[in-house]
């Protein structure tokens, strides 16, 4: 069933990806999302089912072999018909994105360099405070990567992405590789910085669970195309899909 509500912080419609070289050669088709203000939407589907591609897809920051049709609205405005110089105004500012793994850090950086000169300059007050929002204390911007743990490093990676304070946070896979307890420490943390930063989240996961029980909307994705997507409550309760039955039948 495709989003009807009017009401949209960001919306794409009908967004499609295809190779540069080979229009047959598809990657997205018709994807058709919307995202209210304050709004917890999760994206779900096996890897390869398009769910990065559209993350990247909104952030403009899609490899030049795709061309993109479709329109991806934010606040009224089409990012399509955006230049670079006008994007990198929304990328980061408005719009943030955590990547999936958590050696996306430099090695070779301490977090403090990493954290006050990207993705813009703040200054030490301003990154200690960052730090505090994630329950890091300032200590880390001392350290290097390798001397953080893994939720140590997703910790940093979302202070870097809250920097700008942006409107919406995509959040791509923020639990790989986590143990089990760290995974509801950081999934809390998302749902705090939500309510304190009034964010709305997209929640990008293989995990049919955290979905569950994070998400107020959810879209389920295969090869490229949402085949479901409704109230969270409303796909778990009466799947129609194969493929969402399928995914709901291997969580059991």
């Amino acid at each position: 069933m495709p989003w009807t509500l009017n009401t949209m912080l960001l919306e794409t419609k009908n967004l499609s990806l295809t190779h540069i070289d080979d229009s047959a050669n598809t990657f997205l088709k018709d994807v058709s999302l919307g995202l209210e203000e304050n709004q917890t939407l999760a994206l779900i589907g096996e890897s390869g089912s398009g769910k990065t591609l559209t993350a990247l897809a909104i952030m403009g920051l899609l490899p030049g072999i795709f061309r993109a049709s479709g329109k991806i609205n934010y606040k009224g405005k089409n990012l399509f018909d955006l230049d670079e110089k006008e994007m990198r105004l929304v990328r980061g500012r408005e719009i943030a994105y955590t990547l999936q793994n958590q050696d996306a850090l430099n090695p070779t950086l301490k977090i403090k360099a990493q954290l006050i000169e990207k993705p813009a300059p703040i200054d030490f007050e301003q990154a200690e405070n960052l730090l505090s929002q994630v329950g890091l204390k300032s200590e880390v911007m001392n350290l290097y990567p390798h001397q953080l743990s893994g939720g140590m490093r997703q910790r940093v990676l979302l202070a870097i992405a809250l920097s700008q304070s942006p409107k919406i946070l995509i959040a791509d896979e923020p639990t790989s590789g986590l143990d089990a307890a760290v995974i509801d420490q950081i999934l809390d943390l998302l749902d705090e910085l939500k309510e304190k930063n009034k964010l709305s989240l997209i929640l990008i996961t293989h995990d049919l669970s955290i979905a569950d029980s994070r998400a107020d909307r959810i879209a389920v994705m295969k090869d490229g195309c949402i085949v479901e997507q409704g109230k969270s409550e409303d796909i778990f309760r009466n799947a129609n899909h194969f493929y969402t039955k399928a995914l709901l039948e291997a969580r059991i």
